[in-house]
């Protein structure tokens, strides 16, 4: 299981036991890894998705699955709807074009000492992302590479799971 093997990584560089209470996912999508860190066990997850499309097919995966009660959806974009972010966090998985430009805002909304996995596809991305996490004095970072990541082949039609 891709999500697990995640999570078993991000334990094993931190050298800290990830606490399943709330799971935090910016760039939630269709909510295939919202849903994954509820089967994984995380109490609540909370998944953020700027785009409508996608937010609604998010929500009906989530309702096929039965977590409606304990799966929080929001489509806003963070970075101009900021205020409405719930605080307080301890981890947080961030799955955005440029995740740099969140770092101020996880800054607010994430308890010191809080994890946090990115996904980048590119090393140009990683870099900028290193770079931008060493202004802000982030500690103790590290790259994994992911072994597999599947996609739909038509990038332009939202379908469930």
């Amino acid at each position: 299981d891709f999500f697990k093997k995640v999570f078993e990584d991000l334990e094993k560089i931190s050298g800290i036991k990830i606490e399943k209470n709330i799971f935090l996912d910016y760039g939630s999508g269709k909510g295939g890894a919202i849903i994954q860190a509820r089967n994984a066990g995380f109490k609540q997850s909370i998944g953020i998705e700027f785009a409508k499309e996608l937010h609604n097919v998010a929500k009906q995966n989530i309702e096929k699955f039965g977590y409606k009660d304990v799966i929080n959806l929001y489509n806003l974009d963070v970075l101009l709807e900021a205020s409405n972010i719930p605080t307080g966090f301890d981890r947080a998985f961030i799955d955005v074009k440029e995740p740099w430009l969140f770092l101020d805002l996880l800054d607010r909304i994430l308890l010191p000492s809080s994890l946090i996995g990115f996904v980048v596809p590119t090393t140009n991305q990683i870099a900028i992302l290193l770079k931008a996490l060493e202004i802000k004095n982030y500690v103790a970072c590290e790259v994994l590479e992911i072994y597999q990541r599947n996609y739909k082949i038509n990038p332009k039609k939202a379908t469930a799971l």
